[in-house]
């Protein structure tokens, strides 16, 4: 998909105008894991983001976390909140380090350091964090076939979308979980995968009355077991080196107090 004009719409115009945005962003994408990018039910794109704090901010009495516009379901985070929620293995932020190329919308200097740096943040945290962010999509999953109007046999409704979308984001997050532990790299498009993914997408995981078959839990199943051996060879650290994250994160805030970006 082609996301190259999205921030020229009048709607994206406080990316440009506000006073924590604007020159201290420094990386911008469509978010991957809700679906082909789409996390809105009207298809829109999710966008989300880091900007660098302001001087103010690190030194001053001004204090920036995220930037939230609901209407485009922006979501810009301040650099120091990135890194806690990287160290954190939040899925949504390490998403950010691991998208395909055309789905960032901006890459500055500090934005790709950062994407190289990736490696600083990845630990075994990422077993418990994913494991659990499934548990909670499945929990959904289940509450949503017994709150949503399924369909007959004779058509479909929006809920079942609703659904299909909630069970390839279960998969999608044990998938991209499983990467990070065998490879050390965080890989949010799952090209190899995305066959399966647009199949749950499509639906071709429920049965006639909309819950689904046995053979996708069969594939989550199949995930977590992974995830499980996966744990238990994975070169990665118990837990991120923090000396070298600090090191890492006042080297940047160095630079803006030093008015060097």
């Amino acid at each position: 998909m082609d996301y190259s004009e999205i921030l020229r719409g009048q709607e994206y115009a406080f990316i440009g105008t506000n006073l924590h945005l604007g020159r201290y962003v420094i990386l911008l994408g469509v978010a991957e894991s809700s679906g082909s990018g789409a996390r809105q039910e009207d298809g829109s794109p999710a966008v989300r983001g880091v900007a660098l704090s302001r001087k103010s901010d690190l030194i001053g009495l001004t204090r920036f976390e995220q930037y939230e516009d609901q209407g485009t379901d922006t979501v810009i985070y301040s650099f120091n909140k990135a890194v806690r929620l990287l160290l954190g293995a939040n899925p949504d932020a390490l998403e950010l380090l691991g998208l395909r190329p055309e789905n960032y919308l901006y890459l500055g200097g500090i934005g790709q350091e950062l994407i190289q740096n990736a490696g600083l943040f990845l630990s075994k945290r990422v077993t418990s964090v994913y494991e659990g962010y499934a548990q909670i999509q499945l929990r959904q999953l289940q509450n949503l076939l017994f709150q949503v109007d399924l369909p007959g046999p004779g058509g479909r409704t929006g809920d079942c979308s609703r659904l299909n979308r909630c069970a390839e984001r279960l998969v999608r997050v044990l998938m991209t979980g499983v990467d990070i532990l065998e490879t050390g790299r965080v890989i949010a498009g799952r090209e190899k995968e995305q066959d399966l993914l647009n199949g749950i997408l499509r639906g071709d995981y429920q049965k006639r009355d909309g819950s689904f078959r046995e053979e996708f839990y069969e594939i989550v199943s199949e995930y977590k077991r992974r995830m499980e051996y996966a744990d238990a060879h994975t070169f990665l650290p118990e837990e991120p080196d923090l000396k070298r994250v600090q090191d890492y994160v006042m080297s940047v805030n160095e630079r803006v107090v030093r008015d060097e970006i």
